[in-house]
């Protein structure tokens, strides 16, 4: 989404009025790409395997997972198989807190889901 803003400055040059009139485009929100894939990711919280159900159920090939913990920093990546209907990610050596799970495919951000994960 954009919002268009104008904004505008008043001053003289050499004695003449001089209107500058600026148009700004800024963004005000993303897009969402969440709406057009159907991927389920149970359970939540979790605390040994992360299922990712769903995945040969849309266009998206050449699928990743991404977890990256609460500060954005990646901790695991690992591809998916979009062949199966299900994929189990095991978790077991990850602390307890909360994640955000992302799936990429070609390199296009296509889910972000939040993820709990407690022991």
């Amino acid at each position: 989404m954009m919002k268009i803003i104008f904004g505008g400055a008043f001053t003289q040059i050499n004695g003449i009025p001089v209107n500058f009139i600026c148009k700004y485009t800024i963004p005000v929100g993303i897009n969402d790409h969440n709406s057009t894939i159907q991927i389920d990711i149970y359970p939540n919280p979790a605390n040994e395997i992360i299922s990712i159900n769903g995945l040969n159920r849309n266009s998206y090939k050449r699928q990743v997972m991404k977890l990256n913990d609460i500060t954005g920093r990646t901790i695991m990546i690992q591809p998916l198989n979009t062949d199966n209907e299900t994929q189990e990610i095991n978790i077991s050596s990850l602390i307890s807190g909360s994640y955000i799970l992302s799936i990429e495919s070609d390199g296009i951000n296509v889910l972000n889901k939040k993820v709990m994960i407690t022991k």
